[in-house]
């Protein structure tokens, strides 16, 4: 007999065909289920570098990558949110400037992480 584990993504697989990936009730559903069955975050994420529109660009200090950025960035994408976030994002072979410019261009929000190794003067 399937598992509830096995059944809710084949539902929300579902209702992301029928209403679509950005659609707020589906990222709702998938914000709630995370929260039970919290390995399908990797699904989260998945889908998260899928969309074309993003609700917040991440912008940090690489220091500040492992200790905060990463953190909010996964904590965004479990609440339901869209984010782009570099590591999530870049592959090798990208154009580092042209892929930051669309992860610009294509979210709404910009979220820009202030701290002693943003403002670094060893920073350009």
């Amino acid at each position: 007999m399937p598992t509830l584990d096995y059944i809710i993504p084949g539902k929300l697989a579902f209702i992301k065909m029928v209403r679509g990936i950005n659609d707020p009730v589906y990222r709702n559903l998938q914000a709630q289920f995370v929260k039970v069955y919290p390995a399908y975050f990797e699904i989260m994420r998945e889908e998260n570098e899928q969309m074309a529109q993003r609700d917040v660009f991440i912008s940090h200090a690489s220091e500040d990558k492992a200790s905060i950025a990463r953190p909010l960035t996964d904590a965004l994408i479990v609440a339901g949110f869209s984010a782009w976030f570099d590591e999530y994002e870049l592959k090798i072979g990208d154009s580092l400037r042209g892929k930051i410019d669309e992860g610009l261009k294509n979210s709404r929000y910009g979220i820009v992480i202030l701290s002693k190794s943003f403002f670094s003067p060893k920073k350009q």
